[in-house]
């Protein structure tokens, strides 16, 4: 068939490798050859000819003419000159020579990125997921990545990066999962990535990431997952944030946010796992946060709300049950709490420490003592009033 200038036998179920004798194939015909055996079970042992890397050819096979972009043999739809671009960038941004595992990677590859080193996955011609965590990535993440539109998960934790987040990333509107925690990735959270409403979990802890929190971030509606701490985070609690009613976890922990509660937060009755201990909150908990956590899908005693280690308070009260948290004496809460979870500036009253307390009372007479306020072993005040 050397006058063909179509050939395409995607979406079968055809097995073996390409016959060597196709190399004549359309070689009589215009340069607009056109050769499509993709989603089909073709391979392996795949290279790329020199000239414009399509399609990915036995190595043994050589193909007259070139071929439309967007048309690829073997397992691997998703091998594109603009996706291997985009994969060399971060390379090159990370000191890709210097990582614990770059096999395939190249901008004259040998191999289908498919294969490459980072769990590569396609859907169709698109590149969907990446993950290269722990690999000693070092350096900053590429802007151009904002034309990976179509990726959906990508895990670049536990390296060494730094920089920014990039704004142009506000592109990447399918991404549902993005963990880039524990590099040194410092600047602030970009605003444009209100535009990210597909996230589904946002992992961004211990970093060096310092500003305000974003109130256009609201948008992100279909967040479950949100972990900003251990950062240099500062300024208030977004009340436009009681959008988020789809969160599941939230933890702020080791930041410098202050401010109050927002009372606007009520609204996140799906949550198991509140953490904002260890900031500069103020004031008291808004007494509308009673239905926080209330249609949880975690079993009752995985709710954990931990406020812990701020200037919250006074007056608070001990629920008659467990004793957890410590909360205001007009706040109901549903469910019962994870000991060594507390509220307020009194993290030392535990089960533990009020037994201790009791022990000395008994035996040293302590209902003869000059003042024994509050001193009892099923308390009504928290140990530090």
């Amino acid at each position: 068939m050397t006058g063909l200038t179509s050939l395409h036998l995607d979406h079968n179920q055809l097995s073996g490798t390409v016959p060597t004798t196709w190399g004549k194939i359309g070689s009589s015909a215009a340069p607009t050859l056109t050769v499509d055996l993709s989603d089909n079970a073709l391979g392996p042992m795949w290279r790329l000819p020199n000239a414009t890397g399509f399609p990915v050819w036995p190595a043994n096979l050589s193909v007259a003419g070139t071929f439309a972009p967007q048309r690829y043999v073997g397992p691997c739809p998703c091998h594109t000159a603009a996706n291997v671009a985009a994969l060399m960038d971060l390379y090159e941004a990370t000191n890709g020579t210097g990582w614990t595992n770059s096999t395939g990677w190249s901008r004259s590859p040998s191999t289908p990125l498919c294969e490459w080193y980072g769990s590569m996955s396609c859907n169709g011609t698109d590149l969907s997921a990446i993950t290269l965590a722990n690999n000693r990535l070092a350096g900053t993440l590429p802007a151009t990545w904002a034309n990976l539109t179509s990726l959906r998960r990508l895990d670049v934790a536990r390296n060494n990066v730094g920089g920014t987040l990039p704004s142009e990333w506000a592109n990447m509107t399918a991404l549902y999962y993005l963990d880039l925690n524990s590099n040194n990735i410092s600047g602030t959270l970009p605003p444009t990535w209100a535009t990210l409403t597909a996230m589904q979990t946002l992992y961004l802890y211990r970093n060096e990431i310092k500003g305000s929190l974003p109130s256009q971030w609201s948008r992100m509606s279909a967040l479950q997952y949100l972990r900003l701490d251990d950062n240099k985070i500062y300024g208030a609690l977004p009340s436009e944030w009681a959008t988020m009613t789809a969160v599941s976890e939230l933890s702020l922990d080791g930041n410098s946010i202050s401010g109050t509660l927002p009372p606007e937060w009520a609204s996140m009755t799906l949550v198991s796992r509140l953490v904002l201990h260890s900031n500069q909150l103020t004031g008291t908990v808004p007494t509308a946060w009673g239905t926080i956590g209330s249609r949880s899908s975690a079993m009752p005693t995985m709710l954990t709300v931990d406020l812990g280690d701020n200037v919250l308070g006074p007056p608070w009260r001990l629920p008659s049950a467990a004793g957890f948290p410590v909360w205001p004496a007009n706040m109901s809460v549903d469910g019962t709490f994870a000991p060594q979870r507390y509220v307020g500036p009194c993290s030392c009253h535990t089960v533990v420490n009020v037994a201790a307390l009791m022990d000395l009372y008994a035996a040293a007479n302590g209902t003869g003592w000059t003042n024994n306020t509050g001193w009892s072993r099923n308390p009504s005040t928290a140990l530090c009033v």
